[in-house]
């Protein structure tokens, strides 16, 4: 009997779990007191060499008694059966598994040919996708009613899961491969090992390496941030290997099942976004090449609260809310993650994100054609969400040198594949985060890219300001500061600063002069750019086009409502640029919202440094950037940084007491920061003098630490 064509791979096992799944052939649980006389369903037809746990039962001599052990291997014989039966709402998604990959067999690919340059193009089908697809398609089966003829003709497929040499999800993928094989051939010492594998992969990584960052993030290709595909991908064959394993000696360990919960509940519950909980785009990479771009989150909730954690509420409810029926709580606060070089604002009902990269995080990778180009979506794109859908198959009418939040050159030649992999030349990017605000900073100085500047973000529960410092590129290229550029979400407010407003409805582009314009609002969100601006603003709500084949290899024209607002700046460039954005308000709040907030907020920005000081309800909130350590003013006196660093200032006005919450770039464990008023003692770090602060940290890239500190006077206005 031969195997038949090389697809029979993927659509046996779409088969196999169809036809299969309403009677499989498992190994079945032993009843107590019956242990002499328990041996897999079916062993009696078992034409395979005799595995550790799958005596061969033809000889005429029948064993005394199964060994203890195999016991509990039944049992995870009979769950692993179970998690591979394919749900009525996964068949279409079988399906096109199965045509995604007849579509890419070469045409060398023949009946009797299973060499593996004759299959497809992909390293993931050949090595990952194949083998499992066929060592499911053993298991589910059952190996009473294999050959060996069959199995011997599998093995070379099956050995092409050469985890041994692999990191993070590709690791996962192939070790998968050796816990079924192993199971399928009764070797528990085997499935252990792989299940060991799997487990150990949920350790901490150091900088460019691939898995579970130290802060909850995941990363892939040496340091790109992919937790939401690479990383969705690895969480959930994760989370189905434990719910396998579950009630067996086979499960997860408690250390490795915390480090695991650390990427599940500290980094993709925050990066799960809108209400309908999708992916936030800038987090998984190269797959918004594939329609519609941005991606439901869609681990299986059961799984997930029958997690045997420490943290099995935090699971529970974030199951919940990936239930989508209301019933889960959502995050709200701020995080920012040091080893991803990315921060996310979660307020109520929207979410707001940056994404940036340095010398130590990869901006982006072009792989398979998908990503072609995405050279600088990490180059402080911000991402807006409220429903979760508003980019949804916006990325083919992209311009790629404009994107959301980014402040960009107009190169004449457009980035491709081959230029998508960008260096930073630089390390000073870096944030802060005291759970409820925080800020962040990037030099922006890379290769092949001739702009310079600093860029600073504020991120405050109901405002993001937005800088950029410094600015310096060719007076010959064009450089475009773009707000927005997203979905249309009905009409388009523009306020001009004589009093007038102009509405857009429709199809239409209107270009102003930058100084003219007070805000602009757009689906319950205002943006404002600094009121000494110059250049020109171009502003568009209607129906854009463009082809998926431009970024992906889906050749495909699509069709979207668009609404962008971007800025040119005038030449020369000027020093420094700024904008708002503040979500969740509707229109005829827009003016209120915005004067309260400008009486409330005073920013001041120098050549490396940025200060954003607010006044509320008498609490003082300071939040500093320093891309280079220095100084900068601050009230009468002056607040600095002798590295890299961003730190945030709580007071109440009148107070001696104050918060100080700060994270650095410090290549050595110690860092000092110039306090702007003598102070008398703080807890947190330690008193060099009554104006200097010195602080400890564990390494260069590490978490906000916070002092809490009591002032020698009190604690001014803003003024």
């Amino acid at each position: 009997m031969a195997l038949g064509r090389c697809m029979l791979l993927v659509v046996a096992a779409v088969m196999a779990t169809t036809t299969i799944a309403a009677k499989p052939r498992v190994a079945q649980t032993p009843d107590p007191g019956q242990e002499d006389s328990i041996v897999p369903h079916g062993a009696s037809q078992m034409q395979l060499p005799s595995g550790e746990c799958f005596p061969d039962l033809t000889q005429p001599q029948r064993a005394a008694a199964v060994p203890p052990h195999c016991h509990d291997f039944y049992r995870l014989y009979q769950q692993l059966v179970a998690s591979l039966q394919i749900q009525p709402h996964q068949l279409a998604q079988a399906q096109a598994d199965a045509d995604a990959y007849l579509a890419s067999l070469t045409p060398s690919c023949t009946f009797d040919n299973l060499d593996y340059d004759d299959q497809t193009l992909s390293s993931w089908w050949n090595d990952i996708a194949v083998p499992q697809a066929l060592a499911a398609t053993f298991v589910l089966i059952g190996p009473e009613a294999i050959p060996r003829s069959i199995y011997n003709k599998a093995i070379p497929t099956l050995n092409r899961a050469r985890w041994s040499s692999l990191t993070g999800a590709n690791l996962v993928w192939q070790a998968y491969v050796d816990v079924l094989r192993s199971a399928f051939e009764g070797q528990p010492s085997e499935v252990s090992r792989a299940l060991d594998t799997v487990y150990a992969s949920a350790s901490m990584i150091s900088s460019k390496h691939d898995g579970i960052n130290h802060d909850g993030s995941f990363s892939q290709h040496r340091g790109q941030h992919l937790t939401g595909s690479y990383g969705a991908n690895y969480t959930n064959f994760v989370l189905n290997i434990v719910h396998l394993a579950r009630d067996t000696s086979f499960y997860i360990s408690p250390k490795h099942l915390h480090n695991f919960a650390r990427l599940v509940l500290d980094g993709q519950a925050w990066m799960s976004v809108g209400s309908d909980e999708v992916w936030d785009f800038a987090v998984t990479g190269r797959i918004i090449a594939r329609p519609p771009g941005v991606h439901r989150v869609d681990f299986n909730v059961d799984h997930l609260a029958a997690l045997n954690s420490t943290r099995r509420d935090e699971f529970l409810n974030f199951a919940l809310r990936l239930a989508r029926n209301d019933s889960g709580t959502t995050l709200l606060g701020h995080r920012y993650f040091f080893d991803s070089d990315y921060a996310i604002m979660r307020g109520p009902g929207y979410q707001y994100s940056i994404h940036m990269f340095s010398s130590l995080s990869t901006n982006a990778r072009c792989i398979n054609n998908e990503g072609k180009q995405s050279q600088l979506t990490a180059s402080g794109t911000v991402a807006l969400y409220y429903t979760g859908h508003e980019y949804d198959n916006i990325f083919p009418v992209w311009d790629w040198q404009q994107l959301p939040g980014a402040l960009l050159e107009q190169l004449p030649n457009k980035p491709t594949c081959k230029s998508t992999y960008m260096r930073s030349l630089t390390s000073d990017v870096g944030g802060v985060s005291n759970g409820k605000l925080g800020a962040t900073f990037m030099t922006q100085f890379s290769k092949p890219r001739p702009l310079k500047c600093v860029r600073s973000w504020a991120m405050f529960p109901d405002v993001l300001v937005a800088t950029a410092q410094q600015i310096s590129g060719p007076v010959s290229m064009p450089v475009i500061f773009t707000l927005a550029d997203c979905r249309a979400a009905g009409s388009v407010t523009v306020a001009l600063r004589n009093g007038k407003r102009i509405s857009i409805m429709s199809h239409q582009l209107i270009t102003l002069p930058a100084e003219s314009v007070a805000w602009i609002h757009h689906d319950n969100t205002i943006f404002a750019i600094n009121s000494s601006a110059s250049g020109s603003l171009d502003i568009f709500r209607g129906t854009s086009s463009g082809n998926w084949i431009s970024i992906g290899d889906s050749n495909r024209t699509q069709t979207v409502e668009r609404f962008y607002v971007k800025w040119t700046l005038a030449q020369p460039l000027p020093n420094a640029a700024a904008y708002l954005m503040l979500p969740a308000v509707p229109l005829k709040r827009a003016d209120d919202t915005l004067n309260t907030l400008m009486r409330e907020l005073k920013f001041n920005l120098s050549e490396r440094s940025a200060i954003y000081t607010r006044l509320h309800d008498n609490a003082v909130t300071s939040i500093a950037t320093f891309a280079d350590g220095g100084q900068i003013d601050y009230h009468s006196s002056q607040l600095g940084c002798d590295v890299s660093c961003a730190l945030i200032i709580e007071a109440t006005v009148g107070s001696f007491d104050f918060n100080l919450t700060v994270n650095a770039q410090a290549k050595s464990k110690l860092f000092t920061i110039l306090l702007p008023y003598p102070t008398g003692h703080c807890d947190g770090c330690t008193l060099e003098s009554n104006r200097t602060c010195v602080f400890h940290q564990h390494g260069f890239r590490t978490r906000s630490v916070t002092a809490s500190c009591h002032a020698l006077r009190p604690w001014p206005s803003r003024d």
